[in-house]
């Protein structure tokens, strides 16, 4: 296994998608999300990078808000218990209260509420259960 660099590089999307270069960095990137990352900078007409670092997450994250530097920074939640927050500390929480641009927590197996039915829709269940005895 080829050892990676120091510094983190910034890593083109479509480099960080060749298994060769994944394997040099040591990564294992989630193929839908490398789809949904290439379909969207498509869509919108931006590049996507990516940057590896090593070390404690949530320091590191922060420390790439301040190199890169961010103008806003997504991550996610994987919804630890309160115990296991104490004990264990939130990577999301860290970031949220250091980081100098604004930070979006995307939390896991979060559902969304279905939207609610166009207002054709909502008057006419209203009659039909109002005419039906």
């Amino acid at each position: 296994m080829a050892i990676p660099p120091r510094s983190p590089a910034i890593i083109p999307l479509a480099e960080l998608s060749d298994p060769r270069v994944s394997r040099i960095y040591g990564v294992a990137p989630d193929a839908e999300t490398i789809d949904i990352l290439k379909s969207a900078a498509v869509q919108k007409g931006v590049e996507v990078v990516a940057k590896v670092y090593w070390g404690e997450p949530a320091r590191k994250l922060t420390e790439a808000v301040h190199s890169v530097p961010l103008q806003w920074l997504v991550v996610g939640s994987r919804g630890h218990g309160a115990v296991k927050r104490v004990l264990m500390g939130s990577v999301s929480t860290y970031v949220v209260n250091h980081a100098t641009c604004p930070v979006t927590v995307i939390r896991k197996n979060v559902l969304l509420p279905p939207p609610p039915p166009p207002p054709s829709a909502r008057t006419a269940s209203r009659r039909r259960a109002t005419t039906e005895y």
